[in-house]
């Protein structure tokens, strides 16, 4: 491949897969310092974070992590979300159900649109969802660890928004969550230190009295 052949897939690769992830939107709505008003968090910022929390946290978790790639993993970890779109982890029965045929499609999408030209592209995608290294459990598990933090350090008001109490995340969500941030065993005392902080916070929630009156 000549370079100017090289510069086409690129500008394939902006158009159709790039700027279409820059502009997805998570399901956790955050303040920024100094501002007052919520939004939802990026995919593109989220992933950007989740690879430089990963820099930060390797090391104490396992010095034998490959930082490198798990900054790779972090970035491609949710561009199947181009195609599959994004599904919260709070979302709702039916689109969880559907959650795992329209990723299995996305992925074959992005084979087939850049998996000649950039190989590597889809066997990144693959490594995560098939969390077939210790690198892509640790950031399947630092991916619901950051859940936490950002609805935390944020004082998302996330769960208020949506009416959800204390009691309801207890019992009807974070048994789920639990289950994916103990995906790498090394890490499991971290995301369940952040669990236990975050569920602390009571003003996080709908009030409880309020939804049963």
């Amino acid at each position: 491949m000549n370079e100017h052949d090289l510069l086409d897939k690129l500008d394939h690769v902006f158009k159709e897969l790039i700027y279409p992830f820059h502009v997805l939107e998570r399901d956790i709505p955050f303040q920024l310092n100094g501002q007052s008003n919520y939004r939802n968090e990026t995919d593109t910022e989220h992933s950007f974070t989740l690879a430089l929390v990963s820099i930060l946290l390797a090391p104490h978790i396992d010095p034998a992590l490959d930082i490198g790639k798990c900054c790779q993993l972090s970035i491609v970890h949710d561009l199947i979300e181009v195609y599959a779109g994004d599904t919260s982890f709070w979302a709702n029965k039916d689109l969880q159900d559907s959650k795992k045929e329209r990723e299995a499609e996305a992925v074959g999408i992005i084979k087939s649109k850049f998996g000649s030209s950039f190989p590597n592209l889809p066997e990144l995608i693959d490594e995560y969802e098939l969390k077939s290294t210790k690198e892509a459990q640790f950031i399947s598990a630092l991916d619901k660890f950051l859940a936490l933090a950002v609805l935390q350090t944020s004082k998302s008001n996330y769960f208020k928004k949506n009416k959800l109490t204390k009691t309801q995340v207890e019992k009807e969500v974070l048994l789920r969550h639990r289950g994916r941030g103990l995906a790498y065993e090394p890490f499991n005392s971290v995301y369940l230190a952040q669990l236990e902080r975050f569920m602390k916070q009571t003003d996080y929630f709908h009030d409880d009295e309020a939804s049963s009156s």
